[in-house]
């Protein structure tokens, strides 16, 4: 049906609809890209502030966005407002944004939308073991796990302490570390899971950053005086071999202080580089909740045929009860994903979702374009 409705009216306005977001300016949530373990860099930390990856980039993440990124740039191109402000060497600040488009085909009804996900403003404050980040925007209004319908945002507010080169302590109100963290904040792993953006807790974290280990141990306080942020710990351990290998196992327990219910997710992770050019992502996490048993996954395999080009076939599922098939979603769609110059990211993508439930299966295909920037 999607394709028989291509030249409906509703059709044709929801295209147009897309092609103006496709123009639009935009960010990934976060801008993490774990993609770049095909050039060797398996630490977030490399090129972010925060040790978890995403948000404002230090001075060589700004380089790498330049050199190993983008299709094209210049020499100052990756540079804060293209090197039109300049800040000491011990600040570095950034504006991201990021909007969506799509067109939904349901077999019913066609609808599309653009919308304006996110603008955050982010600053970090760096001495040479020291430093402090802090993060906040407005998003797209939408109801939280407390039903707050606020578009004021608070994203990341943490101090960190970095006594020597692989050990970091930090402090605040962040996303644990777990797994893959990619900047997609919709699929089963992340949203699934309750770890998307808007979900972030107060916590506790040491962490070792090596050449070849990684490991993260957080203690989680949840938000004190919303009951329903869960309380517990988080624990990520990774290795990093070959030069473009990555596999780590991840851990997590929490609990409702207000119900006292208890929740476990561990599963496996990977990033996996062929070659320069060729490359896997993948998570698989198993949930306990309340006896209950689920499973979420997550794959990507992408191709860059042009640096800065990008071609992935992605695959997302998740069932909240293993028993009951009427909790699980499938996904599954090629995409494209372009970083023409420093400072912009555009993706097109094709979701073929189901949706299996005890009356029907809903099947459902989505086309999707964000295109993100940060200042």
């Amino acid at each position: 049906m999607f394709f028989k409705s291509i030249q409906t009216p509703t059709f044709i306005a929801s295209f147009a609809l897309l092609a103006f977001g496709i123009l639009g300016f935009g960010a990934n949530d976060a801008a993490a890209f774990p993609e770049l373990i095909r050039h060797g860099y398996s630490n977030c930390v490399t090129c972010h502030a925060n040790p978890g990856g995403g948000g404002v980039l230090n001075a060589y993440g700004r380089e790498i966005s330049k050199e190993a990124l983008s299709t094209w740039s210049s020499e100052t191109e990756s540079e804060l407002a293209w090197g039109a402000i300049k800040t000491p060497e011990w600040l570095a600040a950034t504006v991201m944004a990021r909007s969506l488009s799509f067109i939904r085909d349901t077999r019913t009804t066609i609808d599309g939308r653009t919308l304006l996900m996110q603008l955050d403003a982010e600053a970090s404050a760096q001495s040479e073991k020291w430093g402090l980040v802090a993060a906040a925007g407005i998003q797209n209004p939408r109801g939280g796990p407390t039903g707050t319908q606020s578009p004021l945002a608070a994203r990341r507010l943490f101090g960190q302490y970095r006594p020597t080169d692989t050990l970091a302590f930090r402090a605040g109100f962040f996303q644990p570390v777990y797994g893959l963290m990619p900047a997609d904040h919709r699929i089963a792993i992340r949203s699934g899971l309750g770890w998307d953006q808007g979900n972030e807790t107060w916590n506790l974290e040491g962490a070792y950053i090596g050449e070849q280990w990684n490991v993260f141990a957080t203690g989680i306080i949840g938000r004190p005086g919303q009951p329903d942020f869960e309380r517990g710990g988080a624990l990520s351990v990774s290795h990093f071999f070959a030069d473009r290998y990555k596999i780590g196992v991840n851990g997590y327990f929490g609990e409702a202080p207000d119900t006292n219910a208890m929740r476990a997710v561990f599963g496996p992770h990977a990033m996996l580089a062929f070659t320069s050019r060729l490359y896997w992502l993948g998570e698989l996490d198993f949930q306990n909740q309340n006896s209950t048993w689920g499973v979420f996954q997550y794959q990507k395999l992408g191709f860059e045929p042009v640096q800065g080009f990008h071609v992935f076939l992605a695959q997302d599922f998740q069932q909240a009860n293993s028993t009951d098939t009427a909790t699980s979603t499938w996904a599954w769609g090629p995409g494209l994903q372009w970083f023409p110059r420093p400072h912009f990211e555009g993706q097109l993508f094709l979701w073929q979702n189901r949706y299996p439930s005890a009356l029907q299966d809903l099947n459902q295909t989505t086309v999707y374009a964000m295109l993100n920037f940060y200042l």
